[in-house]
């Protein structure tokens, strides 16, 4: 009988003419159809079928009779996502759609009049904050803006080795009364890290 060399993933299985390539084997007795049932996943995409190197008519399962030298290949298509944007009722942040051969995606800065937007976080208690969606994500995600009320927070900026530096105070963190105060200086200090 002829024998017939199936090639998938760079590794070559024989199997006799006439028989399923599922039961073609490599060197190491490791059945093609044990192999083919452990590829037909991947982050990001849904798998559509197996098929015979460049040639996607030819659909190749672990029940294909062998009748010639094959390399066989996954058909994949990528799986489209979506980030969600929940502003928690201030402002507007539009969806985007990605996947996961997309881009790093930074995440929208958002602008709201008597609000201060503080950043997107990935959990509604605002314990993770997120910046972007790195290339390589895959997945629907939920992204929560939080604010703070513009009418309770002093907001200036400073320079610090050419960067701007944003800082907010909390109005009841200054033991003043507010709408009498006509001036207030604040002092900024940092503590060099140890190392």
């Amino acid at each position: 009988p002829t024998i017939y060399t199936v090639t998938f993933g760079g590794v070559e299985y024989t199997v006799t003419e006439g028989d399923s390539i599922g039961n073609a084997e490599d060197e190491e007795g490791n059945k093609l159809s044990d192999v083919l049932d452990a590829n037909d996943e991947k982050d990001g995409y849904t798998f559509n079928f197996f098929h015979k190197e460049g040639d996607e008519t030819v659909v190749v399962t672990a029940d294909t009779t062998a009748s010639e030298d094959m390399e066989i290949v996954a058909k994949f298509t990528v799986i489209d996502y979506l980030i969600r944007f929940d502003t928690k009722g201030v402002g507007e942040a539009t969806d985007i759609p990605y996947t996961i051969e997309s881009e790093t995606i930074t995440l929208p800065t958002l602008s709201e009049e008597g609000y201060i937007f503080l950043g997107w976080f990935e959990d509604e208690e605002f314990t993770k904050p997120v910046t972007e969606v790195t290339s390589g994500s895959f997945g629907n995600k939920t992204f929560y803006a939080k604010w703070e009320d513009a009418s309770s927070v002093l907001g200036f900026d400073y320079e610090e080795d050419g960067n701007t530096v944003k800082v907010y105070v909390t109005i009841d963190e200054i033991p003043y009364d507010v709408d009498t105060l006509s001036s207030i200086t604040l002092k900024y200090s940092q503590t060099p890290a140890s190392g």
